[in-house]
């Protein structure tokens, strides 16, 4: 059950927490009819801010300032955590025309140009996990309109990815094959068999096509297989924490940000977005410096996926520009695998381009 929640919170579905300090301020974006949350933590006095984009789809972007081994940047950076449409604590009637990724990047933009009006930082970082880091690169892309790429991408210093997908059907035909070869092996050497050979039928039934709840129940199987996350019993802490706050220090209600599923994952359709293909907007086009961080047991997003972006990524440019970081018994959550480290790197690349 404890892994289902935190699941919840890592891939689809948002586990919301909320402990808003007196330094904190919450800020709505209003789009089209719906208003954004976005919450300002950290460090007042920081001349560095950090935009964090969150995962999913559907995911939330509040819950990870909570985690003690990613507020630590609070320390020396202001970080804006927010949410996107039909996610979090976002609220509001949204039309189904909405749902596209050129309108979340907008979003995106938004609430950069918001951070730059109020607060006018001197250095700008945008932020993206898993999902989020897909979005980030799209709005930077900016679906191949050269001269917007070329205006979204001078408004940032950097861009830095955890764990990112640049293609999903890849990373969820790869999860499928990944899961699949596990289960038989398990099936193989006679452990849980009943269990293993349910998988397999489960993912036969579908047939490579995934809805609603199907894309959560295939994590629960990957990190069965080992693939979500190392540090399990660091997560089951997480879990219990982050629960305990969510029933009773959120701000928000349970239905909101439950209800906002129904729209993501009815509406959003992101099963074939690449940003890999030729003759499509592509990460090529992303010029501004950008790190890349890969968990090497990460079955989300695959590091021989990873490896084959960065290199269409780096092509033609200033290699230490665009570092590949590549992290040892790490899987989906750099942020717990390798706690330390990937704030050492992420001050790094932050010193060194701010």
């Amino acid at each position: 059950m404890l892994f289902k929640i935190f699941l919840m919170i890592l891939t689809i579905l948002p586990l919301y927490t909320c402990t808003i300090a007196p330094e904190d301020e919450v800020l709505y974006m209003k789009s089209g009819s719906s208003y954004h949350p976005i919450y300002v933590r950290g460090n007042k006095d920081a001349d560095t801010y950090i935009i964090w984009v969150h995962g999913g789809p559907g995911s939330s972007g509040l819950y990870y300032g909570d985690i003690d081994e990613v507020a630590v940047l609070h320390e020396t950076y202001r970080v804006i955590y927010w949410d996107q449409l039909s996610s979090g604590g976002t609220v509001g009637n949204p039309d189904t025309s909405e749902f596209t990724l050129n309108e979340f990047s907008r979003h995106v933009d938004g609430v950069i140009n918001i951070i730059k009006n109020r607060y006018e930082p001197k250095n700008i970082f945008l932020l993206g996990h898993s999902w989020g880091g897909f979005l980030s690169a799209h709005y930077l892309v900016a679906d191949g309109d050269t001269s917007l790429s070329a205006q979204r991408q001078n408004k940032i210093d950097g861009f830095i990815n955890l764990n990112a997908v640049f293609d999903v059907q890849q990373t969820i035909t790869n999860g499928v094959a990944f899961v699949t070869d596990y289960a038989n092996q398990e099936i193989f050497s006679g452990n849980n068999v009943k269990k293993w050979k349910k998988t397999i039928a489960w993912y036969n039934e579908r047939n490579g096509v995934f809805r609603g709840q199907d894309v959560t129940t295939h994590y629960e199987y990957v990190d069965d297989a080992g693939g979500m996350v190392i540090q399990k019993d660091r997560r089951d802490e997480v879990v219990a924490e982050l629960t305990l706050k969510m029933v009773f220090e959120s701000p928000f209600e349970f239905y909101s940000y439950y209800d906002n599923q129904k729209g993501i994952r009815t509406y959003l359709q992101i099963e074939n977005a690449s940003l890999i293909r030729d003759n499509e907007p592509n990460i090529k086009a992303i010029t501004v410096p950008t790190l890349i961080m890969a968990g090497k047991q990460d079955k989300i997003a695959f590091l021989e996926n990873t490896r084959e972006w960065h290199n269409i990524l780096k092509e033609g440019k200033n290699a230490s520009d665009f570092p590949l970081i590549e992290y040892d018994n790490s899987a989906h959550a750099i942020f717990l695998d390798s706690k330390d480290k990937y704030i050492e790197d992420i001050h790094n690349f932050i010193n060194k381009h701010k």
